[in-house]
């Protein structure tokens, strides 16, 4: 029974040449919270893996003018304390992202690739219109988070520009069990000189960026998810609206 082949690069050029030997068949080790499992359960089901873990550029947080550039292999707990001075609502949704042990493994790199509607990260990547950008054997690429990354590429940053004056607010409504999956979330913001506007995620449905101005009863009844599931995400929303400051 064949194992993967494990191939951990040391710069970016040679992730890319990995990626052009791999194809779309290689897997992308971040922090492993997924794969790891996944190959101990099933190792043959994989094969290639690039572990991304000898690239230092990946773990770069450059706090810039207008934007805070985060590589994405920067843990969750990095990027909460490098991102909590400009988007204080950080604190109240990636605090609550799996435990502390969790938070100093999982990255923002394996995070947005996940796609995950009950990742808190996923979801303030969204409502802040982070920008991706991202590696293939043919080069570098720049995308908007809610474009889909296809096979054969990585993450290497993610870019999220500020949003200075606004009000934010967020909630989250988990099981009730503790530790419990998130059955919906949702982030508000207003801008100054702009309406409101939120992004809400739950059960099937992504992060899904809606305009507070109209009824989000209406809004968000138009989803196709499940009615526990619009009715989780209407509650979210409106009470982080209710949080905004």
């Amino acid at each position: 029974m064949q194992q993967p082949r494990y191939s951990r690069p040391t710069d970016l050029a040679g992730l890319r040449a990995l990626l052009a030997d791999g194809g779309a068949g290689a897997r992308l080790l971040a922090g492993g919270q997924d794969l790891v499992p996944l190959l101990h359960r099933t190792p043959w089901d994989y094969g290639s893996v690039i572990d991304l873990g000898g690239i230092d550029a990946l773990g770069r947080i450059e706090v810039g003018d207008d934007a805070v550039t985060l590589g994405a292999m920067v843990t969750l707990a990095e990027a909460q304390r490098a991102l909590a001075p400009h988007f204080p609502v950080i604190v109240r949704s990636l605090g609550r992202s799996g435990s502390i042990a969790i938070r100093n493994r999982a990255t923002v790199g394996g995070s947005a690739a996940l796609r995950d509607a009950a990742s808190e990260t996923f979801a303030f990547l969204h409502a802040y219109d982070a920008m991706m950008t991202l590696i293939d054997a043919s080069g570098e690429h720049i995308r908007a988070i809610d474009e889909p990354v296809s096979p054969g590429m990585a993450i290497i940053a993610l870019r999220i520009p500020y949003a200075h004056g606004e009000r934010a607010g967020f909630c989250e409504i988990l099981r009730r069990r503790s530790g419990g999956r998130a059955l919906a979330m949702a982030f508000a913001r207003c801008l100054p000189g702009s309406g409101p506007s939120v992004t809400v995620s739950g059960g099937p449905i992504g992060p899904t960026k809606l305009c507070a101005e109209t009824p989000l009863a209406g809004s968000i009844g138009l989803l196709d998810a499940p009615p526990p599931v619009r009715a989780w995400m209407l509650a979210a929303a409106t009470r982080a609206i209710e949080d905004m400051a």
